[in-house]
């Protein structure tokens, strides 16, 4: 890695256990200012304890966290106080509040107020939600209340909502999984602006041509256990899977030779006014049955069923 980075998060030997199960294990890395670093393993490689454990919602039971040379206190630091020291997130699971409108999601507990009583100025709010959203390329009404948004449209609020702290940090945990490509791109504009910025974006994904696109350098993790930090530059997908696997994979998606069975599960002529139409599809004995479509608010009700046969 160039010499224009200098580490701005350091964690050390940081491990947890949840019962007897050990979620990270003596975990090492350190995190470049400025870049986008990759973060990736199978379900259960302990990404999730790693960055609870950052945001201060999990408290390793050893270890060190340094955050701009400083040591953090672990045992008394909360999400408060890490959002303050600039690091912020974008969580997985959306939890928006679903009856305050899209600008006082975005803002909340950070609210302009007026007035020696201190009323929450809404028109300020509203402008600065409207500008934080223009940054994104998003066109979302800001008084609209959470609960009437699509999925993808709360994923982007939150994403916002993020960007709005001001962050050196910023989380983000499979933040593309509900969007579509054409938001998937401009996601990777803003990433890319932060960048230029001097923010520093932790990406965790499953999706590996994602992590190739967009990361500098990537972090995988197996079984809780840190396994490499290399450049993405320097790693081939084979590699990566080994990686995160702890064999080479010969293929992917081997393919099977079984005979499918007999019908276990029958849909037939399913529909819900203003959701979906005309859905039928079977599920037979020792198949994989695979459902596409597009995503909520760009889909015209329809949907592609893709069957193929599983060797179990």
């Amino acid at each position: 890695m160039s010499s224009e980075y200098a580490s701005l998060l350091q964690i050390r030997q940081l491990s947890k256990a949840f019962g007897g199960v050990q979620a990270l294990e003596n975990v090492s890395f350190d995190i470049h200012e400025g870049e986008i670093h990759g973060v990736m393993g199978e379900n259960g490689a302990g990404k999730s304890t790693l960055m609870n454990s950052l945001m201060g919602l999990v408290q390793p039971d050893s270890g060190q966290i340094i955050f701009q040379g400083e040591v953090l206190d672990l045992e008394h630091t909360n999400v408060k106080g890490v959002l303050d020291r600039g690091i912020s997130m974008v969580h997985q699971e959306i939890m928006p509040i679903p009856e305050l409108t899209v600008a006082q999601n975005i803002y909340l507990g950070k609210e302009t107020t007026m007035g020696y009583l201190g009323w929450v100025d809404e028109d300020q709010l509203k402008k600065q939600a409207y500008q934080q959203l223009q940054e994104l390329d998003v066109d979302i009404d800001v008084t609209r209340p959470m609960k009437q948004l699509s999925i993808a449209e709360m994923q982007m609020v939150e994403i916002a909502k993020a960007l709005s702290n001001d962050a050196k940090v910023i989380i983000m945990d499979e933040p593309t999984s509900s969007l579509s490509n054409t938001e998937v791109n401009k996601l990777f504009n803003v990433i890319r602006k932060q960048k230029e910025q001097g923010v520093t974006i932790i990406y965790i994904s499953h999706r590996m041509e994602e992590v190739f696109q967009i990361c500098d350098r990537v972090t995988v993790l197996r079984d809780g256990h840190h396994v490499d930090t290399k450049p993405a530059a320097e790693l081939t997908e084979d590699q990566l899977i080994q990686m995160m696997v702890g064999r080479p994979i010969e293929t992917v998606f081997p393919s099977k030779n079984r005979e499918v069975g007999e019908v276990l599960f029958s849909v037939k002529g399913l529909h819900k006014k203003g959701r979906f139409k005309d859905i039928s599809f079977e599920v037979k004995s020792g198949e994989v049955l695979g459902l596409a479509g597009l995503i909520r608010g760009r889909s015209n009700g329809y949907c592609t069923i893709n069957h193929g046969a599983y060797n179990s």
